[in-house]
């Protein structure tokens, strides 16, 4: 084990010693807390002014997973067709102009316009992120360097949902809505220079050039890609399975704390338990070798819903803290179905592999925020989790029977190499 660790390590420190990965988490970690502090902040909005409703607030959360889902179905396949570098700048640049239209929006009341505003923002947030994610293969000097970056991104993912979910508490209290969000915007402009400075230009991966036919072939290609190979339909399925029962927590935090008569900050303290257990449990699974994460996968799995059932006895504010960050911890098995999603697919595909698999991801996740706020407002926040947590137990269940299990070893041997031999 302590082999292992030291192992871990030394992966995490050759990732921090590549500029370009380096460049492309820290882009990702100030543009990602813009995006959470612009949907806390409007959650927390609709909520105030809605007496409390559950299904409202969790709609809100939901929707800026919509222009996301569409984007990464359909513009997914420009990280393919451009180069990866100039569609993260773009959208970049697109996005920090949306915000700050939508800071002066939300300082004016102009409530309708504020949720367009924030769906045009979320919906270049899609083409940035395939663009991201299909750079870090070829960014990574080896696939044991990839397979610790991704870990890493993981966990900045996490941490960004910790951090937005604390600062727009702590924000909201200090300032103004509107004050905010142009902070968040400046997060898009830090990401542009980032991204400009440090990582380099390559040219596009596939052909150049595109067309609504083309993008709309190119999520068909997609889709083809993830059902025709039996390793990656299983990793991508079982992400998607996962999808809506990973929100579980998103969706009720809010009105479990205000029922219980929390004050707004623990309100996002109980909002980011989740990811913040979520970032140590990847940042731990990650440095494992991937035949040993494949192993975890169902173990896990299984284990992340038992603090779900455990909410039952529907717990002080505190306990559902340390509850929730439990499932969050034992979250870390998605590292491994997101590496291995990447890996195993073909570099020209990547991206519109990546928006394929994003786009169900966020529909299943919608799924999952709108079901379960229904649910809650119908019983009470602490059913809504023990139902996600019976309905996980089951997903998980019949996922590990029909799971492939030889075609997806045969594929990590390929990919990664054999495992090491015990002496």
């Amino acid at each position: 084990m302590t082999d292992q660790l030291t192992s871990g390590a030394a992966q995490y420190r050759a990732v921090l010693g590549n500029t370009e990965l380096v460049a492309l988490l820290a882009a990702r970690l100030l543009s990602g807390i813009g995006d959470q502090l612009a949907r806390v902040v409007l959650a927390l909005y609709v909520l105030d002014r809605s007496d409390g409703n559950a299904l409202l607030a969790a709609s809100v959360l939901a929707v800026s997973y919509v222009p996301s889902t569409f984007g990464f179905a359909f513009l997914g396949s420009l990280a393919d067709r451009f180069p990866r570098r100039s569609v993260m700048l773009w959208a970049d640049l697109a996005r920090a102009l949306i915000v700050t239209v939508l800071a002066i929006a939300v300082s004016r009341d102009a409530n309708f316009a504020a949720v367009l505003l924030l769906l045009a923002a979320e919906t270049f947030s899609a083409p940035a992120l395939s663009a991201r994610s299909s750079l870090l293969p070829d960014a990574a000097r080896s696939p044991v360097e990839y397979q610790a970056v991704v870990g890493l991104g993981t966990t900045f993912e996490q941490a960004v949902q910790v951090l937005g979910f604390i600062l727009a508490g702590v924000a909201l209290g200090l300032t103004s809505a509107g004050w905010v969000l142009l902070f968040n915007a400046l997060t898009f402009l830090i990401s542009y220079l980032i991204v400009l400075a440090f990582v380099a230009p390559r040219p596009a991966a596939a052909a150049a050039g595109t067309s609504a036919g083309r993008l709309l072939r190119d999520a068909k290609s997609g889709l083809r890609s993830i059902v025709a190979a039996r390793a990656i339909r299983g990793v991508v399925f079982l992400l998607w399975g996962s999808a809506a029962l990973l929100v579980a927590t998103d969706a009720v935090a809010l009105p479990y704390a205000t029922e219980a008569g929390a004050p707004p900050w623990a309100a996002t303290v109980l909002l980011a338990a989740t990811p913040a257990g979520a970032a140590v449990g990847a940042l731990f699974v990650a440095r494992l070798p991937m035949q040993r994460q494949l192993r975890l996968i169902f173990p896990l799995a299984l284990a992340s819903m038992v603090p779900l059932l455990a909410t039952a006895t529907e717990p002080p504010v505190s306990v559902a803290v340390v509850l929730w960050s439990i499932n969050g911890l034992f979250q870390g098995y998605v590292v491994t179905l997101m590496a291995l999603s990447m890996q195993l697919t073909p570099e020209h595909r990547r991206g519109r592999v990546f928006g394929v698999a994003g786009a169900g991801f966020n529909g299943m996740a919608i799924v999952g925020l709108v079901g379960l706020g229904a649910v809650a407002e119908r019983t009470s926040p602490a059913a809504a989790v023990v139902l996600a947590g019976a309905v996980g137990m089951s997903i998980v269940v019949v996922a590990a029977w029909i799971w492939p299990h030889r075609e997806v070893r045969s594929a990590v041997r390929t990919a990664f190499g054999a495992p090491p031999r015990r002496s």
